[in-house]
């Protein structure tokens, strides 16, 4: 379907799994372009294939959140960085005028029946956070904000341990506010 639809240059896009899909973005920021090419299920790898598709906008800012998935697949937190490795370089070298955003990957529930885990998210973050020292990306810590004192999705913002509902992406739009006024 998105490579059906018309190119939107400068837009900003959100890019990334179920989690990205199901934020309404456009009406978040309904004064700016925006994409959302969020896909459920989806995976590192999925973005790097489908990388080409999100470039051809030649966007302003894309945001990047996506790994949950991985984990859950039994990917390890060494393929996903070097798949991220790939994502940010196909960027930079296709769309260099875009600003590129990584942001942490989120918590899940105590009850998540998915193959999730927690510290294995911690993990990944923490690879997250050094790859974007390494490339000179700002990298996005929404990791605290939806954790509880337990390290878990908070209660309020999810209803099945893993998805969000609104109350949590309007909390994750005031964290995104800076980097969408500049």
């Amino acid at each position: 379907m998105f490579e059906a639809c018309l190119n939107e240059s400068n837009s900003i896009i959100f890019l990334g799994d179920s989690i990205t899909e199901g934020g309404n973005w456009e009406e978040l920021w309904p004064e700016k372009n925006i994409l959302n090419r969020g896909i459920g299920g989806d995976t590192s790898e999925g973005v790097l294939n489908r990388i080409d598709e999100v470039l051809r906008h030649q966007p302003s800012k894309i945001f990047i959140c996506i790994g949950t998935n991985d984990l859950a697949k039994g990917t390890g937190s060494k393929q996903i960085i070097a798949n991220y490795k790939k994502i940010l370089d196909s960027i930079k070298s296709h769309s260099p005028a875009t600003k590129i955003y990584v942001q942490s990957v989120l918590p899940v529930g105590k009850c998540v029946l998915f193959g999730h885990d927690n510290t294995k998210i911690s993990v990944l973050n923490l690879r997250l956070r050094k790859l974007c020292i390494e490339e000179n990306v700002p990298f996005i810590d929404l990791h605290p904000l939806f954790a509880d004192a337990e390290g878990y999705l908070k209660k309020e913002f999810t209803n099945d341990q893993l998805h969000l509902l609104g109350t949590a992406y309007l909390a994750w739009k005031e964290i995104l506010s800076v980097e969408m006024a500049s």
